[in-house]
C-alpha cells in the first residue's frame, strides 16, 4: 500500500467515525430530548395534580382510579370484637344511633344502592354504611385520609371500594395538611375509646372543637400533607351515575364541599352531614332547598348535629320520614 493510499484510507476512516459520530449524538439528542419531554410531562403532571388541574379532567380521573382507589375486597370480614371495651365504648353514640334509625327506616325495603362515606375512620366504629353494606348487599365508596386508620380499615376487608385521601374544599386537586390526634397511655385509650381521636382528626384549620379535646386528654397533634381531590372526581373516576346516600363527616368542611358539588351532573338521593357548629344554618338550608333537597330533621336541630336531607323528587323517601315522625309523635 503506498503512502498516498494509507492517506486516503485514513481520511475516509475518519470521515465514516465522524460520521457515525455526528448520527449518534443526533440520535443521543433526540432521544434525550423525546425522554426530557416524556419526564417533563410526568413531573409536570405530579405537580398539577397538587392543584389546579380541575377535578373532571381526564387525567386526574385515570390518575384516581389507578392510584387512589382500592376496590372491595374478596375476603370474609375483620370486625373488632364486642368485648373490646376501648373500640366499643363510644362504638354507639347518640349521633351514631339517630343517624342509623333513619338509615334503617328509609332504605330498609329497598334493592341494594351505592354509598359515599367521607371519613371513615377504621370503616366499622361509627360507620353510617356498614348495616348497609352487610345486611342488605350494598357496595360504595369509603374515603379516609388518615393513613393509620385507613390501614384498619383495610383490614376490615369491606365490600366497597376505598381511597386514603381526602376531598378537595375546591374544584381542583390539591395538597393540604392533615391533623391527626393521637391518645397518649393505655388507660385513657381505654376510657376514651381507642378510634374516638381518631374520629376527630380533621384538615388543618377547620376543627372548633380540637382545643376543648387536647385540654382535658393528654392527646399529641401529628401532621402530615394529604392530597385532596373534589368529590365529583371520585364519582367519576368510578363512573358512578346515582348516589344512593352521601355520608359526609368531615370535622367542618362538609358544607363549603356541598356548596361547590356541581349537582345538576349527578343524582344524590340522601345526603347527611355533621355540623359542629350548635346553631340552625338557615343560609346552607336554603342552598339545600334551591338545590332541590329537604331537610328533613329541622325540628331535631341544633340539639342534633345531624343534617339529613332528602332529595325532593324521592317522594317514597320523603313519606317514610313523615311517617317516622308521625310514630315519634305517638310515642311522645
Amino acid at each position: 500500500m503506498t503512502g498516498k493510499t494509507k492517506k486516503t484510507v485514513i481520511v475516509v476512516s475518519l470521515t465514516s467515525l465522524i460520521a457515525v459520530w455526528v448520527i449518534s449524538m443526533s440520535y443521543i439528542q433526540i432521544n434525550s430530548s423525546l425522554t426530557a419531554k416524556l419526564s417533563f410531562k410526568l413531573l409536570e403532571n405530579i405537580y398539577r395534580i397538587k392543584g389546579p388541574l380541575s377535578g373532571t379532567d381526564a387525567w386526574v380521573l385515570k390518575f384516581v382510579n389507578q392510584t387512589y382507589i382500592f376496590p372491595p375486597s374478596t375476603e370474609p370480614y375483620n370486625f373488632s370484637k364486642v368485648h373490646d371495651t376501648s373500640y366499643s365504648v363510644y362504638a354507639h353514640g347518640d349521633s351514631w344511633w339517630y343517624l342509623n334509625r333513619y338509615i334503617r327506616h328509609l332504605f330498609t325495603d329497598e334493592p341494594p344502592g351505592f354509598f359515599l362515606e367521607a371519613g371513615a375512620l377504621d370503616g366499622e366504629f361509627l360507620s353510617n354504611t356498614l348495616w348497609l353494606e352487610k345486611t342488605l348487599g350494598w357496595t360504595g365508596l369509603l374515603i379516609e385520609p388518615d393513613k393509620d386508620s385507613f390501614r384498619l380499615l383495610l383490614k376490615k376487608h369491606r365490600k366497597a371500594w376505598t381511597s386514603n385521601a381526602c376531598i378537595s374544599k375546591d374544584g381542583y386537586p390539591m395538597e393540604v395538611v392533615f391533623v391527626n390526634l393521637e391518645v397518649r397511655g393505655k388507660s385513657h385509650e381505654v376510657r376514651y375509646g381507642r378510634m374516638n381521636f381518631p374520629a376527630n382528626s380533621h384538615l388543618y384549620g377547620t376543627n372548633i372543637f380540637t382545643d376543648n379535646i387536647t385540654s382535658h386528654v393528654p392527646a399529641t397533634e401529628h401532621y402530615s400533607l394529604v392530597q385532596c381531590f373534589p368529590l365529583i372526581t371520585f364519582v367519576r373516576a368510578l363512573g358512578i351515575e346515582k348516589i344512593d346516600l352521601l355520608s359526609l363527616d368531615l370535622q367542618g368542611n362538609e358544607k363549603v364541599i356541598l356548596r361547590n358539588f356541581p349537582w345538576s351532573s349527578i343524582k344524590v338521593r340522601v345526603v347527611i352531614i355533621e355540623d359542629q357548629i350548635k346553631t340552625v344554618d338557615h343560609d346552607f338550608i336554603q342552598f339545600m332547598e334551591k338545590c332541590n333537597y329537604k331537610l328533613m330533621n329541622e325540628d331535631d336541630l341544633p340539639e342534633s348535629q345531624d343534617h339529613i336531607y332528602v332529595n325532593k323528587d324521592e317522594t317514597i323517601l320523603l313519606e317514610k320520614i313523615k311517617k317516622l315522625k308521625k310514630e315519634n309523635t305517638k310515642k311522645l
